[in-house]
């Protein structure tokens, strides 16, 4: 009954979680765990996690409707630098806005190490990158669905990030299906 009645909460947009009661607190003050000295955040591990793999997904919405578009990344100083296709268009959606970016390793863990996933939330702006920056990109494809690939870039500042264990592969990416 109080999952229905924070559920209803939410819905109602009162800004407040948990059942009506005196103890309701601002969806702003979410409780949070202290953060010890010198441990890294999930800010540093997931720039750490993104660093391992070359490929993500940016989410973003048109007219309410999401959708999700593949993406070349490189972490620069914090932030998530973005290599897209621009026949699509996708990029002046996500420039000026608020986007996801998501990246795993879950179909490419080799056996016995750990799987992963990272979602970075945060403000998206188009960017121009420096040559030692597009020379980490490496060369682009030569085609996006059949058109000659056009590169655009986006620069995301994280002000979340979300960091989800899957525990150690136990057999090699598709070994499943053999």
């Amino acid at each position: 009954m109080t999952g229905n009645l924070a559920a209803a909460n939410i819905a109602a947009g009162n800004g407040t979680y948990g059942p009506r009661t005196g103890a309701r607190r601002p969806f702003s003050r979410l409780p949070r765990l202290p953060q010890i000295e010198g441990m890294p955040t999930d800010q540093h591990i997931a720039a750490g996690l993104l660093g391992r793999v070359e490929y993500g997904r940016v989410a973003a919405s048109v007219r309410a409707l999401p959708f999700l578009a593949p993406a070349r990344h490189v972490v620069v100083g914090g932030r998530l630098l973005l290599r897209m296709h621009r026949g699509h268009g996708h990029h002046r959606v996500c420039a000026g806005s608020v986007v996801a970016y998501g990246a795993d390793n879950l179909a490419s863990a080799p056996a016995g190490t750990e799987r992963w996933s990272v979602q970075v939330v945060g403000w998206c702006e188009s960017a121009e990158p420096t040559d030692a920056q597009l020379d980490r990109f490496g060369p682009g494809p030569l085609r996006v669905d059949g058109s000659p690939f056009e590169a655009v870039y986006l620069e995301i500042a994280p002000s979340m990030a979300t960091v989800h264990s899957l525990g150690i592969a136990a057999e090699h990416p598709n070994e499943h299906n053999k």
